[in-house]
């Protein structure tokens, strides 16, 4: 669904993802992006919870990487 000007992924009506506009990229940010692995240091941010990957252009997009991560963000929002 759209909010607060994202994309928002869900899944059993609890968020885990959104891709969010930047003046040049895309966020592709995490809700409980703090409990994720992230064995290539790919995540960004210092809060308590949420976490991103800022992709500025198309060369910046690993589509493994990046589906490990959202795929762990659907199932710890499962539980």
């Amino acid at each position: 669904y759209l909010g607060w000007r994202v994309i928002v992924y869900s899944n059993n009506k609890k968020m885990f993802c959104y891709l969010g506009p930047l003046a040049k990229g895309v966020n592709l940010g995490f809700h409980q992006g703090a409990r994720l692995p992230d064995p290539g240091r790919w995540l960004e941010g210092t809060g308590k919870g949420m976490r991103h990957v800022k992709i500025r252009s198309d060369k910046n997009i690993r589509p493994g990487p990046f589906k490990k991560l959202v795929r762990a963000a659907s199932r710890l929002a499962s539980r």
